[in-house]
């Protein structure tokens, strides 16, 4: 049987007397375990915190975006390379949150920029747009061997496990369902989930939603089955997979949520009826077919698997009719963090 990878974490660590405790917490699934964080890196900043020349790690960000908020002392992070594995852990021994202004910033570059190994102006420079900053100490940063994590998307921090918190843009989207829809690839399953945690809702998704259903027919869940199972579901009764789709987070009429996954403009017209008093409204993620078909070549699939797959009826309205009628389109080619601002922005008006 395949070990999961955070039980690879712990047995890695259990070996070590000075991370013991350290496994055996996060083994705990408990409320009370401490959170867990899952940070990407590029080199050399990810060899100078295993060598400990680094000792503070920052994350920027032009909205109020994870960690910002979310980490704390005796948190622990997971050290992975950037479209490579986990190779290293660290513990949080302290963390600070800035709303970036002239005098934040002079704070931050007077006390950490040696600590942050952040000499280089182009490393400023490259921030200089940011609005929110976290600077976390990083202590006991330990080395381990290659460790693969499934990670698809293209968030630079996750929380992988975290105490459950509030929304960090002051409870906007009130009784808003916010869909999203977009093609093969083009991002939209990444900002759905990115927003919905910046928002501070739930979130379903229509794809989740049939992977469990193959599951439970005990057939395969590659992308072909996938799609006869949601072409099945839509054309026998598409208001059941929609309150199906809907349960999954416990969601009640009347609240906030986000939906991943609408692919039908006859299930967003439904969804929105179905969702009543809430707010429907339909957030749209286009992409270039190059992009989308580079992504797809990332996780093994190829091109002219990208044209079958689009040629299939669950495809049928995603370039055209859901674009018409969606609220808000976005492109998906931009960086997630300009994605969740420009979503985020928007959503306030929801309010």
């Amino acid at each position: 049987m395949n070990r999961s990878p955070l039980s690879a974490v712990v047995n890695a660590l259990r070996s070590d007397p000075a991370w013991s405790a350290a496994a055996q917490s996060l083994a705990d699934q408990s409320a009370n375990a401490p959170s867990l964080h899952l940070a990407v890196f590029v080199e050399p900043f990810l060899e100078y915190i295993l060598t400990g020349k680094k000792t503070v790690e920052s994350r920027f960000s032009t909205v109020r975006f994870p960690p910002y908020g979310r980490v704390s002392r005796g948190d622990f992070v997971l050290l992975k390379v950037s479209g490579g594995p986990v190779v290293g852990i660290a513990e949080v021994g302290a963390a600070w949150f800035y709303r970036l202004n002239a005098e934040s910033w002079r704070s931050i570059r007077q006390d950490f920029a040696a600590a942050l190994c952040a000499e280089d102006p182009e490393f400023w420079r490259s921030r200089e747009k940011a609005e929110f900053a976290t600077l976390m100490y990083v202590t006991r940063a330990k080395r381990l061997q290659p460790i693969q994590w499934p990670k698809r998307d293209r968030r630079g921090w996750v929380v992988v496990r975290g105490k459950a918190e509030g929304s960090l843009f002051g409870g906007m989207m009130q009784s808003t369902v916010l869909a999203f829809s977009g093609g093969i690839a083009s991002g939209k399953s990444t900002l759905s989930e990115s927003v919905a945690l910046a928002v501070g809702v739930p979130r379903v998704s229509f794809g989740g939603y049939i992977r469990l259903e193959a599951r439970r027919r005990g057939m395969s869940t590659n992308r072909e089955t996938l799609q006869s199972i949601g072409e099945e579901l839509v054309r026998k009764d598409p208001d059941g997979l929609c309150r199906a789709v809907l349960a999954q987070s416990g969601w009640t009429p009347g609240t906030s949520l986000v939906v991943d996954g609408v692919r039908h403009a006859d299930i967003a017209a439904r969804l929105a009826r179905l969702v009543r008093p809430s707010e429907f409204r339909l957030v749209h993620v286009a992409a270039e077919h190059g992009t989308r078909s580079a992504r797809m070549a990332s996780r093994g699939e190829t091109a002219s698997q990208l044209k079958s797959f689009e040629s299939h009826s669950t495809e049928r309205d995603v370039s055209q009719q859901l674009p018409e009628k969606a609220d808000l389109v976005v492109d998906g080619e931009q960086p997630i963090e300009v994605l969740v601002e420009q979503v985020a922005k928007w959503a306030e008006t929801l309010a």
